[in-house]
Order: C-alpha cells, then sequence, then structure tokens
C-alpha cells in the first residue's frame, strides 16, 4: 500500500483543511495525518483489508486523537503564564495558523510518534530478515536447524546489511559453533556438493570416523581388513 493512496483515501473523506489548518471539526492537521498514516502503514498487511469499513474505523480514531490533541493544546494555552505574569502582546500575524503557543507540545508529541514508528520499521525489518534466512535452512540442507536458527537470530543487523550479508553472517557462524560443539568432524550441510552431494557426505563421515579411530575413540576398520 503506497502512502499517497492511503492518504488520498483518508482526505476523499474528510475534505481539504480549511483555513484554521484543520480537516473539517477533527482537530487535525496535514501534519498529524501524515505522520498517523506513516505509523499505520506498517501495519497494513494487504492491500485487500483497506475498504470503507477499515476507513471508518480509522477515522474514529483520528478524530479521537484529534479531540485530545486539541484539548490539550486549549489547556496549554488557558494555563500558560509568561515570566512577569502579563501576556505577551501579540505580533501581527498576515496568515495565521493553529500552530500557535501549543507548537512546542504538539511537535514534541509528533516526533514521539515519528521515533516509534522508525522502531517498528526497523524491528519488523529486522524481523523480515531474520525469517528469511532461518527459512533457508531447508534448501541449505543444514544439519542443525535449531542451531542455525539460534545463530540467524543472534547475528547483529547493522547498517545496510541485506539478505545475502545476513545468510553469509549466519553460515560463518554456524559452522564455527557447530565446529566448537562437535569437533573438526563435524558436517554442517548435508549433501554438499550438488549431483554429489551423497558421495561428498559420505567420505565426510569417513573422514570424521578415521579421525576418531585414531584418536583411539573408535575401532580403525583399515586395521580388520
Amino acid at each position: 500500500m503506497e502512502k499517497e493512496t492511503l492518504l488520498t483515501g483518508f482526505k476523499n473523506l474528510l475534505g481539504e483543511p480549511g483555513a484554521s489548518g484543520y480537516f473539517g471539526d477533527t482537530g487535525v492537521t496535514s501534519r498529524t495525518l501524515e505522520a498517523y498514516v506513516d505509523a499505520l502503514l506498517p501495519t497494513i498487511a494487504s492491500d485487500d483489508t483497506v475498504n470503507d469499513s477499515f476507513y471508518q474505523s480509522q477515522l474514529g480514531v483520528i478524530k479521537a486523537m484529534g479531540g485530545q490533541m486539541r484539548y490539550e493544546q486549549s489547556e496549554f494555552v488557558k494555563n500558560y503564564k509568561p515570566k512577569g505574569g502579563e501576556p505577551p502582546v501579540p505580533s501581527p500575524q498576515p496568515n495565521p495558523t493553529p500552530v500557535d503557543h501549543g507548537n512546542d507540545d504538539l511537535l514534541k508529541r509528533l516526533e514521539a510518534i515519528e521515533k516509534e514508528r522508525e522502531q517498528f520499521k526497523k524491528t519488523s525489518f529486522e524481523k523480515s530478515l531474520r525469517e528469511k534466512v532461518i527459512n533457508k535452512a531447508g534448501s541449505l540442507n543444514v544439519s542443525n536447524k535449531a542451531l542455525w536458527e539460534d545463530v540467524a537470530g543472534m547475528i547483529p543487523i547493522t547498517d545496510g546489511m541485506d539478505e545475502s550479508k545476513l545468510e553469509e553472517e549466519t553460515k560463518r557462524l554456524y559452522e564455527s559453533k557447530l565446529k566448537a560443539y562437535n569437533g573438526d568432524g563435524a558436517i554442517p550441510y548435508r549433501g554438499v556438493g550438488g549431483g554429489g552431494g551423497s558421495d561428498s557426505s559420505s567420505k565426510a563421515l569417513d573422514e570424521f570416523f578415521s579421525k576418531k579411530a585414531q584418536e583411539g575413540k573408535f575401532p580403525d576398520k583399515s586395521k580388520n581388513n
């Protein structure tokens, strides 16, 4: 769902902002509406869910939010006392806007919404990235899926990291930990080597048992022949 599409849908119902800067009697400005849409977008799983019922339910939230903000703004203005106790002399404003004495307070609230939206986007992106790499356990034929999932979940997501980079880092740490747990003979992937996967896997097993035999942990089959 594109941001502009969602905004247009709301504006079709709210109309254009009036001279006061608000959409009708909602107490919501264009900036507030855009901040709300930005926060709402990541929660939309499918465009099909954005229908008349969706818009009506969200309009209720928007109007309630606007009413609360308008109430808090009026309370701020009513209780505002400048230094010295005398009200400030207002300077001429050729184009008055709804952002007056309560501007700073409203901006802080919008900044808080923006921060929450950015954190939500970051968390959702990281979760999606990890899930994609975790789901590659099958196509990569990893021998220890539980360890693969644990490793994919602990790799730090750095700036600019994509699916390919996360997979690369997951492989590196996964192979390292599997070797640390099971020794040099650990087999991180089953059927490695394309069409010759079975032969490669069998060879790796033979090498593993041969090494253990040299260490005296298994009988050496070659001495029995």
